[in-house]
């Protein structure tokens, strides 16, 4: 580049500085102002503590209930929408363009302006890790592991899928291995069962039963839910053979959604809806129609782990209910929060 080209880009540089700078001081002094706004709204709610402010919406407009005594905090307004609770910081968006989040020990709000221009994301492929499919034709159906239980290898016999871990899930039980694998029975059509390294199924796991998937271990026994794929209700059975629930579940118990050890179980509709505590393995709501669960949810007064059963005692446990044009919480009591 030479003298006169660097001395153009210098000054375009500097011009374009200057001609932005209103534009940054002007945005700075909007978001001064929505802060404000949003400082208001929170500062003047009759609570304790923001633990105690649980949303409900009417229609599209948003409010808030004092979860003490179910008194209406803040009149529902269509300026606030996905307000989340607080664990401990609360976040949400105030009139469509600012997502905004609230520090409820410091009570500072912070408030970013959306920017609708989002670009495409690359989604890159899922690289397996090396594990050898074995041939059958010689009598091969087991299994092989490495000393920390990881798959190195199984027999074609369950190369049912794409994914090797759809296909052979290994899991070590009285010091020994097994694995739930998977066998194609035709188009479309998978069962399962559960093997030793050898490839010797147990007897109420024999490639009878679909979509197995381990919930709970115990010091003695291990619990299974099956069936509960493609709109089928399920069981649970253990690695003993003991029964439990049958066909009673509606959707799988490990769902990312599950809040501690409580999993909101419903069917593919989304018409009935239960809560089953996966801990001890029993109903909390059997499955009903009347209340249509939405989601499950928590207050909180430190960052917890949800996948963590042990955070569970620290936390207030809600779920959200879907009623005509209103939502709102109620708690595991089955106390409605609407005013």
């Amino acid at each position: 580049m030479n003298k006169m080209t660097q001395a153009k880009s210098i000054i375009f540089g500097l011009i374009m500085m200057f001609f932005s700078m209103p534009l940054f001081a002007q945005e700075s002094n909007e978001i001064e102002t929505i802060i404000k706004e949003i400082q208001s709204l929170y500062q003047n709610l009759e609570v304790d503590d923001y633990q105690n402010i649980l949303p409900y919406k009417v229609k599209d407009k948003t409010g808030f209930v004092n979860a003490k005594n179910k008194k209406r905090i803040l009149k529902p307004t269509a300026n606030l929408k996905e307000v989340t609770l607080a664990k401990p910081n609360i976040k949400g968006f105030y009139k469509e363009d600012y997502e905004y989040s609230i520090n409820t020990k410091t009570q500072q709000v912070n408030v970013i302006k959306i920017n609708r221009d989002y670009g495409l994301l690359t989604m890159e492929g899922i690289d397996q890790p090396k594990i050898d499919v074995l041939d059958s034709r010689d009598g091969y159906k087991g299994f092989k592991v490495d000393d920390n239980g990881k798959l190195l290898a199984y027999s074609d016999l369950y190369y049912a899928q794409g994914q090797h871990e759809f296909n052979v899930s290994p899991f070590k039980f009285k010091g020994k291995d097994y694995a739930i694998a998977t066998k194609k029975t035709g188009d479309d059509e998978y069962f399962g069962g559960i093997i030793d390294t050898e490839g010797n199924a147990l007897p109420q796991f024999n490639f009878n039963v679909k979509c197995i998937l381990k919930i709970k271990e115990e010091t003695d026994d291990i619990w299974f839910s099956i069936g509960l794929c493609r709109g089928l209700k399920g069981s649970l059975v253990s690695f003993n053979g003991k029964v439990k629930f049958e066909n009673e579940l509606l959707g799988w118990l490990n769902s990312s959604g599950n809040i501690f050890k409580y999993n909101h179980n419903h069917d593919d509709k989304w018409t009935t809806h239960g809560i089953f505590d996966v801990d001890k393995l029993e109903w909390i709501i059997k499955p009903q129609s009347k209340l249509k669960i939405r989601d499950l949810d928590y207050t909180s007064y430190e960052q917890l782990d949800r996948d963590n059963i042990a955070d569970g005692s620290k936390a207030s446990i809600y779920f959200l209910v879907e009623d005509g044009n209103k939502s709102y919480y109620m708690d595991l009591s089955l106390n409605k929060y609407l005013p």
